[in-house]
């Protein structure tokens, strides 16, 4: 296994999904779909039909693995950014958007979140999220001062529920479709690197590679 695979199967061990994808982009079949999609020989007809449907495939392909990566429900979210717990209140990392594009097969964009014992309450007034969080930051903290969490339920059902059916749209897309499944079959390391760890997490340990703390994290996560 190269040093670029190593290090993709090392970053979804972790669930640094943002960094995965990252790294994953910048794949040279992705860089070059990508290249020639938009100069737009997939979509004007320039070039042989062979090349512009690999090239509209290879698109698709990797516009899912995005989507899958960066939608994941998973605990902690999908980067290091509030692992050490201290940037809670950080208003550049709670704004939430609304947007219907922040939606993937049902699952929000924001998912993760609900692994929370604490959020910040939600604001009833649609006009500006942003301002809105920091006003009422603002006001917890003049009010007590300091800045306090505000307690939620959880509910381990409501996550669950949406963490299964990420699972389940990733087995599925895996079987059904076409697109992903050629990449795949071209790239065999996207399944053992990307989607074996997600799906057959325990199956895909490497005893002489990964540490005690890398298999307890993927165990965890997945």
């Amino acid at each position: 296994m190269t040093p670029y695979w190593i290090l993709v199967r090392k970053l979804m061990l972790r669930g640094l999904f943002q960094d995965a994808w990252n790294v994953l982009s910048r794949h040279s079949a992705f860089t070059r779909a990508s290249k020639r999609y938009t100069s737009g020989s997939a979509s004007t007809g320039t070039g042989t039909g062979f090349t512009n449907a690999i090239t509209e495939e290879d698109m698709e392909a990797f516009s899912l693995i995005e989507e899958i990566l960066l939608f994941a429900p998973i605990p902690g979210g999908r980067d290091t950014l509030k692992d050490d717990g201290l940037n809670f209140m950080n208003q550049n990392d709670i704004e939430v958007s609304e947007n219907e594009d922040d939606w993937w097969n049902g699952i929000p964009l924001s998912a993760y979140k609900l692994w929370d014992r604490y959020q910040l309450p939600q604001q009833s007034s649609p006009s500006n999220s942003h301002n809105n969080v920091q006003s009422l930051s603002t006001t917890l903290s003049t009010t007590t001062g300091k800045v306090v969490d505000a307690p939620i339920q959880f509910n381990i059902y409501a996550i669950m529920n949406l963490y299964s059916s990420w699972k389940m749209a990733v087995s599925q897309y895996l079987r059904s479709n076409t697109s992903l499944r050629n990449l795949t079959r071209r790239i065999p390391n996207l399944r053992s690197c990307v989607f074996d760890i997600i799906l057959n997490t325990e199956s895909v340990f490497l005893p002489n590679e990964d540490t005690w703390s890398e298999r307890l994290i993927a165990e965890l996560l997945y």
